[in-house]
């Protein structure tokens, strides 16, 4: 999780993508909030995919600036996108906020759409056959970054399209991160969060 701190005032925020309910909750009750607004914010920003609080419609507008003074909602930045000759297979770069690189790829097989996402910034492994190996390790992915990579490509199919499937194979290792892997799973399964099934998340 980052924490970042406004030039402003010099306020520590607290990044809320990839917060699991039960944290959003002990977050509200801190900001003297009820617990069940946090079932309203983990939607807004893990299944609508929103960052700016100000549109965030069924939270009150008092709510809206506590958020805005004391928190955020991380977003990774796309770099670019290729896709292969055929247009089955898009490759996403994606920049973090420290500025490390990580890579997405959506792959089509007709209504299948399934999705590989990246767990680490590198690898330590070293195993020969994989590029991401000859990179070394950097860092684990915090569990917004996990998700994120699924929200953001979300945004960019048509209306009609949908990611069928979840693969944990981009870069990295998930078991090298496993908590940060295992909360990112829960709100990929989560109802409020992303909704698939555990069946379609390998």
């Amino acid at each position: 999780m980052f924490i970042r701190i406004s030039k402003k005032m010099n306020v520590k925020k607290l990044n809320l993508k990839g917060l699991s309910l039960k944290e959003l909750e002990e977050f509200l009750v801190q900001l003297g909030e009820k617990k069940y607004k946090s079932r309203q914010l983990f939607k807004w920003i893990h299944n609508k995919g929103l960052t700016d609080f100000k549109k965030m419609s069924d939270l009150s507008q008092t709510l809206r600036e506590k958020l805005n003074q004391k928190a955020y909602v991380q977003s990774i930045k796309r770099l670019k996108s290729i896709k292969s000759k055929d247009g089955s297979t898009e490759k996403y770069l994606f920049e973090l906020e420290d500025k490390e690189k990580i890579e997405s790829v959506l792959i089509e097989e007709g209504k299948r759409k399934t999705l590989c996402i990246s767990t680490q910034v590198g690898c330590a492994l070293g195993c020969l056959f994989c590029a991401t190996g000859s990179m070394g390790f950097k860092r684990n992915l915090s569990s917004g970054e996990i998700v994120d990579q699924i929200i953001w490509i979300k945004k960019d199919l048509k209306p009609d399209e949908k990611i069928t499937h979840l693969v944990l194979m981009g870069m990295g290792e998930p078991l090298l991160n496993y908590d940060n892997t295992l909360k990112a799973i829960r709100i990929m399964k989560s109802e409020l969060g992303l909704g698939f099934a555990a069946r379609k998340i390998t």
